[in-house]
């Protein structure tokens, strides 16, 4: 269910379609972020700088995504594939309470030692308070890992929504991880026990004298 590979644009339109179906269910709202541009001799030049998304939650808290595809074992961070002022923005926002995540989509590929690495997406917090973006600031990390990206973020899983027919990356699962769409089916249904009542007690237990007969 999870793509093998996908470029760089596949993911976003992807990632479009699922906030869209998102909005619809009324739990968040996404859209690209608009692109600045200066004027220089007469021409305008648009400076693509910021983040790829931005939206909010209800309630109003800001989202900000921006979305990478990797087709080795690390993502590079130089300024060619992820851009310093894109950090900056996204850290400067998470210091004010949104939520910043860089999402990578790790291609699948062959090892000739442990066979095949599976495709997989992962959303990666950027926060300045984090061990990782310190690094990251003080030029120490210059490439984020497969390995490193599911220790320090969330695996995104992939699903077909209702009344889709291809597999949309699951949004809630790492901007709302305790939203109720985040339940198991099987867990959702499931009964809540009554509490024992005395009656209970003594017709279970008639052995412990400290239950008195109703």
């Amino acid at each position: 269910m999870i793509p093998a590979s996908l470029k760089g644009k596949e993911l976003e339109a992807l990632l479009l379609e699922a906030a869209k179906r998102e909005e619809s269910a009324g739990r968040l709202t996404m859209s690209r972020y608009g692109v600045q541009g200066v004027t220089f001799g007469g021409k305008t030049i648009l400076v693509p700088s910021l983040p790829d998304f931005e939206g909010c939650l209800p309630g109003g808290r800001q989202i900000i995504i921006e979305a990478k595809c990797c087709q080795g074992s690390a993502f590079p961070l130089a300024d060619d594939h992820f851009r310093d002022r894109q950090y900056r923005h996204m850290a400067t926002r998470a210091r004010f309470g949104a939520l910043a995540f860089l999402v990578i989509h790790f291609a699948e590929r062959y090892l000739k030692t442990t066979g095949t690495d599976p495709g997989m997406t992962v959303a990666v917090p950027v926060d300045e308070q984090m061990q990782f973006w310190m690094a990251y600031t003080n030029r120490e990390a210059r490439t984020l890992s497969r390995s490193e990206a599911t220790t320090i973020g969330t695996i995104v899983p992939w699903n077909v929504p209702k009344g889709c027919r291809k597999p949309l990356p699951n949004l809630m699962a790492f901007l709302m991880p305790t939203h109720p769409c985040n339940r198991p089916a099987t867990l959702q249904d499931t009964p809540v026990p009554a509490p024992l009542t005395e009656h209970d007690a003594w017709e279970l237990f008639p052995q412990y004298e400290d239950f008195p007969a109703p």
